[in-house]
């Protein structure tokens, strides 16, 4: 009876890390199996109505840059309902896929990477203020 009490402790313990993993946002590098991702703009704080570059840089376990991802990018406004625009990423050099976006509103805006690459697939969340 312990025994089975510690192995389902266990198996909850390593879900909800994953959990943290896979929902956590913020701009540093994490790794969400098999990738590792960083997210960067130009300019750094996008402005309200100006186009901006969303780049993600991915690499995989090893540090390498995954090459060849399907990579989509989709957009949230976290502070108002609105429509979460997705758009397809190109790779701008080994590794970084690139868009073009447009911020319709100033505010804090969830920013979902997806990535197929050779290793499966994973994708991670990142939040990025807008002026």
């Amino acid at each position: 009876m312990l025994h089975s009490l510690r192995i389902v402790v266990a198996l909850l313990a390593s879900f909800l890390t994953l959990t943290v993993l896979l929902t956590s946002c913020g701009g540093a590098a994490t790794r969400v199996a098999p990738y590792t991702f960083e997210l960067s703009s130009e300019p750094i704080q996008p402005r309200s109505g100006q186009a901006a570059t969303v780049k993600a840089r991915i690499t995989d376990q090893a540090g390498n840059p995954v090459n060849g991802a399907k990579v989509t990018m989709q957009r949230e406004h976290l502070d108002a309902a609105h429509e979460r625009p997705t758009s397809d990423a190109t790779e701008a050099e080994p590794g970084v896929y690139a868009t073009r976006v447009n911020f319709s509103m100033s505010g804090r805006w969830k920013v979902t990477v997806g990535a197929e690459g050779p290793e499966g697939r994973a994708q991670r969340d990142f939040e990025l203020q807008v002026q």
